[in-house]
């Protein structure tokens, strides 16, 4: 985005940001692993209120997600809108059995890939106990190779992807109009 255009920030309220989760299935879930944070991308479906997600047994994100706090974001480019909107909620992550997971995308858990059920996995809920959404309005869309998320903030803009088998991840600064406009 360049200096003659800046995005419309728009607030989000929790329908909407519901909404925007119920419209996908991959999100991202932020944990505490050795008190360094850890993001992990999710299958996930949408239950009531609340993310549902499978995790393996005995992995870090099992260990560390199981009755913490965590945080979950989804994010996407969203052409109608003209603009990248994202969700982020924070709740706690508990365990539930495997017979409360039947509402999903259609009414039914068994069709998404997030359900793959097995002996070695568990199923985790992270009830939002607070959920803030913004869409940013007229937000460039510029693809580039290996590029698969954008955050922005109010300064940056965060680009995370992947360079052949290596996470990559990209700040960039955007240029501040001076106090009282432009001049």
């Amino acid at each position: 985005m360049g200096p003659d255009h800046e995005a419309e920030k728009v607030i989000l309220s929790r329908r909407e940001c519901l909404a925007r989760l119920a419209s996908t299935q991959v999100g991202h879930i932020g944990v505490s692993i050795d008190a360094l944070p850890v993001i992990f991308p999710v299958h996930f479906t949408l239950a009531d209120e609340s993310i549902l997600f499978r995790t393996t047994l005995g992995t870090k994100l099992d260990s560390a997600a199981s009755s913490a706090v965590v945080a979950f974001q989804v994010d996407e480019y969203d052409a109608a809108e003209q603009g990248w909107w994202s969700v982020l909620l924070q709740g706690i992550a508990s365990p539930i059995a495997e017979q409360a997971a039947e509402i999903g995308p259609g009414g039914s858990a068994s069709s998404s890939d997030w359900s793959s059920a097995g002996e070695t996995s568990r199923l985790l809920r992270v009830d939002s106990h607070t959920m803030t959404g913004r869409l940013y309005r007229g937000a460039a869309y510029e693809p580039r190779a290996g590029v698969n998320s954008v955050a922005t903030t109010d300064d940056n803009d965060v680009r995370v992807g992947l360079d052949g088998d290596a996470h990559t991840t990209e700040v960039v600064a955007r240029e501040h109009e001076p106090e009282g406009g432009r001049v």
